[in-house]
Order: structure tokens, then sequence, then C-alpha cells
């Protein structure tokens, strides 16, 4: 424990002046920026995380933004922002972590490599690379003092036996206590958490649970179909939501069908059918998607809710 303590305090030493840390990485025409709101923590503590990636066109970006650079962490939560524009020409990618360290010592936050090529015409795939960060973590138990009690004298039995039966009542007075005001918060919680869902927008719930869905274990538990239905549905409900149609009762035949009834746009007809065709194929012909498959099968639903929230915020420019 003591060392511990000692490797702890060297650390805080290092960084004291340190509130937090920013870390840039640049090419030319394109730049890698992390950032960590602390640098010193303890067990425990919630430490926001930011990559962010600003490029001028015509540099396209060809790889996502990974989450392996955080092994030594637990990852609480994720906040994606759509790529926007900052001035002609500059556009924006962030992703936004909350982050948890549960061990001592100096953790790093591995460094965060971005692929891209100088124009959409280019062969060379060229690879940005971040700097790491470090954490230092230290225990929040403090260290008991190297003192010597005074020997008791003799106890009577009766009294420690009394006492004992007092603390035993007061410990289960205390629990009950406890374990109320502890159903008591998770309602609280849970009630909090579905209010905070719907005061999102339709785009933003939408994307929220993409990521979500992105995060869960099905593909690596290997429930595929129940991973691609899960995105159509996904699809399907931001779609109608959009557009205001029923859309969740429907075939993939009646959908395309409905979709020229109502209007909607050419390019996101098309990319819809050809996309709910790619989950239809693994739920009724047991198509089975390898893993790259599967990335562009969720790059695709992200584009399509995307592209749809686009459209109709246009459309509400118009109409105002």
């Amino acid at each position: 424990m003591r060392k511990r303590s000692l490797l702890f305090l060297c650390s805080a030493a290092l960084f004291i002046m340190v509130a937090g840390m920013n870390i840039a990485c640049a090419a030319d025409g394109i730049a890698l920026n992390v950032s960590a709101d602390k640098t010193i923590a303890t067990i425990g503590t919630k430490i926001k995380y930011r990559v962010e990636l600003v490029y001028n066109d015509p540099i396209v970006v060809v790889s996502d933004i990974s989450l392996t650079h955080l092994s030594e962490f637990t990852i609480k939560d994720i906040d994606d922002s759509a790529r926007h524009p900052e001035g002609e020409g500059k556009h924006i990618i962030t992703r936004d972590f909350v982050v948890v360290p549960y061990s001592v010592g100096e953790l790093v936050i591995h460094p965060v490599s971005i692929q891209y090529k100088r124009s959409a015409e280019a062969e060379a795939v060229e690879t940005l690379i971040s700097e790491s960060i470090v954490i230092a973590v230290g225990s929040v138990i403090k260290e008991e003092a190297d003192d010597i009690h005074a020997i008791k004298d003799i106890v009577d039995p009766k009294k420690t036996l009394l006492r004992y039966i007092s603390y035993a009542g007061w410990g289960a007075v205390v629990l009950i206590i406890g374990f109320a005001l502890f159903l008591l918060i998770r309602t609280i919680i849970r009630r909090l958490t579905a209010d905070k869902d719907l005061l999102l927008t339709p785009y933003e719930r939408t994307m929220k649970k993409l990521f979500e869905l992105r995060q869960s274990r099905l593909i690596a538990e290997g429930r595929i179909s129940e991973f691609t239905d899960k995105i159509s549905d996904i699809v399907r409900w931001y779609l109608g939501v959009a557009f205001t149609f029923e859309t969740m009762d429907l075939t993939t035949s009646e959908l395309n069908a409905r979709c020229a009834e109502v209007g909607v746009e050419i390019e996101v007809h098309n990319r819809l059918i050809t996309f709910l065709q790619d989950c239809d194929l693994v739920k009724f012909a047991r198509h089975m998607p390898d893993t790259a498959q599967l990335d562009q099968l969720f790059t695709e639903a992200k584009e399509l809710a995307e592209r749809i929230n686009t459209i109709t915020k246009d459309a509400h420019v118009q109409s105002g």
C-alpha cells in the first residue's frame, strides 16, 4: 500500500500543474487532436476524453475512430457528433468519451490512428497517429497510522455481548435504510434517464440507438440475425418519423412502393431498399456476413440517418 501511495505521489508531483491535457498531431490539411480533462485521478473518477479530427477538402477519411486505444479504462458513455463544417471546405468529426479507471498506477490512453487519402481518386492511404495520454491513478484508501493502542482492562463478557447485539441491531437498521435509499435512487435515475431520452430529437435518438447497438455484444456472441433485425428496425423507425408514415409492419417490397407514394427522395429511397435487402439476406437467406460487411452495414445505416436528417431539416427551412 505504501509503495502504491508513493507511486501516486510521484506521479502527482509530475502532473500537479496540469488540470487537463490537449495533444495535437497534424499533417498537411488534416489534424488529429486528443484531450483529457484531467491527468490525475482516483479509482472510479470519471474522465472526459475527446478525439477531434479536423480536415480540409479534398482529403477523404477512410477509417473510423476506434475504441481499442481505451483498453485500460472502462467506457461509460460515448457521444458522437455528426460531421459538420466550420468554414468553407473545413470539416470536423468529434467523439467524446466518459471513461473510468479501476486500477492504480499510470494508465495509458493509447494513440489513435486515422487513415485517409489526399483525394477521392488517390490510391495511397496515409495514416495519422496521435500521441498517448498518461493518467496517474491513485487509491482513495488512506493508510492507517502506525500507532500502538493501550491494552484494555479485562472485558466484561455480558457487557461486550450486549454491545455487539446493539451494534448488530443498528447495523440492520442502517442496511434496511441503505437498501431503501438504493431502490429510491435507482428509480429516480431510471426516470431521469427516460426523461433525458425524451428530450432528444428523433435523429439524436436514432444515432444513440445505432451506437448502443454497435457497442453491444451481439456480433461477438454470433447473434448476427438479431443484430441486422435491430439495425433495420432503427432505420425503419427514423424513416417513418421523418416522413410521417407507418414503416415497421411493411415488408421491404411494400416499403419500396410506399416510399414512392410519399415522395421519399430518390437517393434515400434507393439506398434504403438496398440496405434493407442486405438485412433480409441474413434473416431469410441465412447469409452470414463477415466483420467488414457488418461494419459497412453499420456505416450505411448511419449515413442514411444523416441524409434523412439533412433532407428533413432543409424541407423544414424551406417551408418556414
